[in-house]
């Protein structure tokens, strides 16, 4: 979707909105990202312990798993609204209650960064 285009959809008159019997809410506490020349995509999950048996020892215990639950993906333009919309309504709840606390560990590194880079470099658009 060109800018252009994304601007004639916001200021033309509201689209009629369907939900669609499929339509659910699934709640998810974690998340992962792909990114790629075209499109961006992030899948959805929910940490949970769950029982492991190990068949070479004959032992089991209780792992933490991902449990995915659904993935959307999107062009790179409404990837980019969705992060500006994003941004904005975390800024309006945390002036309403102030700053929310992430974990560290959760937060993208340099070195997460730079494969994106470097898978973009590798696979440009033709």
């Amino acid at each position: 979707m060109s800018d252009d285009l994304a601007a004639r959809q916001q200021s033309s008159q509201p689209q009629a909105t369907i939900r669609s019997p499929e339509h659910k809410i699934i709640y998810a506490d974690s998340f992962s990202i792909k990114v790629t020349p075209v499109d961006f995509s992030m899948t959805f999950a929910v940490q949970n312990a769950m029982p492991f048996f190990n068949p070479n020892t004959g032992t089991s215990t209780v792992i933490n798993v991902m449990i995915e639950q659904f993935t959307v993906a999107m062009p790179l333009p409404s990837f980019k609204l969705l992060a500006e919309h994003m941004a904005q309504v975390v800024g309006v709840i945390e002036s309403e209650i102030g700053h929310i606390r992430t974990p560290s560990t959760a937060k993208l590194t340099p070195e997460h960064l730079e494969t994106i880079r470097h898978n973009f470099r590798i696979n440009p658009l033709a």
